[in-house]
């Protein structure tokens, strides 16, 4: 596929003109933009809560 020349004004105009909504024309532009970098994940991974559970129930004591 020929990558398309065109600038972000002339796609917004192009856009504009087809009288999309404001939504799907924001889904549209960020779709064109092409994928996006993944930040590097930082710090302290989260951990799962509170205790883990016992093995076993306590046995009572008489």
């Amino acid at each position: 596929m020929v990558p398309l020349a065109i600038n972000r004004g002339e796609l917004e105009q192009l856009i504009d003109n087809a009288g999309l909504g404001s939504r799907s024309r924001q889904k549209l532009l960020t779709a064109l933009e092409g994928p996006r970098e993944q930040p590097k994940a930082r710090g302290r991974k989260s951990k799962g809560h509170g205790a883990p559970a016992p093995d076993r129930r306590p046995v009572p004591t008489i």
